[in-house]
């Protein structure tokens, strides 16, 4: 109806107001630097993860000076890309009372000072939770993502939420709230989705880590389409409370929770930070009291990896299909058995993905 259209409207036009003061704010924060202090700022922005983390942990950074950084990275990476939908900003205050507890400290928290992205169905207190959808707009959350406080609590500091595709049901990453994402790679393409925010703000350097949720593809494929690195824990290895699931009817689905790193090292350290970490279990008691298995991940033995390069529903283009066959070759050489199979029974997987994936899908079937 025209009149909730209108309603709707006037509330996007309402929360762009307040986005973009948010955003300006952070950039009045982070103007006032001279030559030295951009040049300075370039340095930060280009360290690996666990090289940040070795400076702040002997106070060569403090948690101020690396967050200004990345605002100022991140700031740039949304003029041009439109991958934040909010600036967290409390995120100052955040950096000037860890520097407070940990500065000079001799044993600090293991995340102190990081700055990192917060996927936008992640719940934070004082900001909304859309999905991308109108209809959300205007209700501010009071609890914080699960995941969020656990991070916090290792030292880091959320600064920015990213975009989402509406709903969180697209491969892309566009909705009428926020408006669309774009690939830092390139601009004419998707960074993908529903992580689409967080794998494009990674990838643009303007977030040390991102985090994000996976149902069916939402980390793996931006990390996929943006060059960087991701994984998608089994099904509640990783139990995180208080985010959006999106449109209802999800529950038989095996969602996950995970990051975005420029490196597979950089996602095991923070995955054995989180993953049967009992000061995590102790907020979600639900989780699965096992820590990551890191001997298995170094086990040198040769493995068997089947592959397929045509699912027999959807043919892969050209491009994927080469990528696919230089990855099966690059594993070949490194002494991996790979076997080729065909997907059994296709379209009745299909049936049911749609039926599991959204409520009344007997309308679609």
């Amino acid at each position: 109806p025209w009149g909730v259209h209108a309603t709707c409207r006037r509330a996007i036009d309402r929360n762009e107001k307040s986005r973009s003061e948010g955003f300006e704010d952070f950039r009045t924060k982070v103007a006032s630097a001279n030559e030295d202090d951009i040049e300075k700022r370039k340095e930060i922005v280009a360290l690996p993860l666990l090289e940040l983390r070795e400076r702040l942990q002997r106070d060569e950074l403090t948690a101020k000076v690396a967050l200004e950084a990345y605002v100022w990275k991140a700031m740039q990476a949304q003029s041009k890309y439109n991958c934040c939908i909010e600036a967290i900003r409390e995120a100052f205050d955040t950096a000037a009372e860890a520097d407070k507890l940990w500065s000079g400290a001799a044993e600090k928290p293991p995340l102190y000072g990081i700055p990192f992205s917060v996927k936008g169905n992640f719940f934070m207190p004082g900001y909304d939770c859309t999905i991308g959808l109108a209809k959300y707009l205007d209700q501010p959350k009071l609890d914080e993502c699960t995941m969020v406080t656990h991070l916090r609590n290792l030292g880091a500091v959320p600064f920015v939420l990213t975009n989402v595709p509406q709903a969180l049901l697209s491969f892309v990453c566009s909705n009428s709230v926020y408006g669309t994402t774009l690939n830092p790679l390139d601009a004419a393409r998707s960074p993908g989705g529903s992580s689409g925010g967080e794998a494009a703000l990674l990838a643009a350097g303007g977030t040390p880590f991102g985090t994000g949720s996976d149902l069916a593809g939402s980390l793996r494929i931006p990390a996929a389409f943006c060059g960087v690195v991701s994984l998608k824990p089994s099904q509640e290895r990783l139990v995180v409370k208080n985010s959006h699931g999106g449109v209802p009817g999800r529950g038989r689905l095996g969602l996950s929770f995970g990051f975005f790193t420029h490196t597979v090292q950089e996602q095991v350290e923070l995955l054995r930070l989180i993953i049967g970490n009992p000061d995590y279990i102790d907020i979600v008691p639900t989780s699965i009291a096992a820590p990551l298995v890191e001997k298995e991940i170094k086990n040198a033995n040769k493995l068997r990896i089947g592959y397929y390069d045509d699912d027999g529903f959807c043919p892969a283009v050209p491009c994927v299909k080469r990528a696919l066959l230089e990855t099966v070759e690059r594993l070949k050489a490194e002494g991996h058995e790979l076997v080729r199979f065909k997907v059994p029974k296709v379209e009745e997987m299909v049936e049911i993905l749609y039926k599991v994936i959204v409520d009344y899908s007997s309308l679609i079937f």
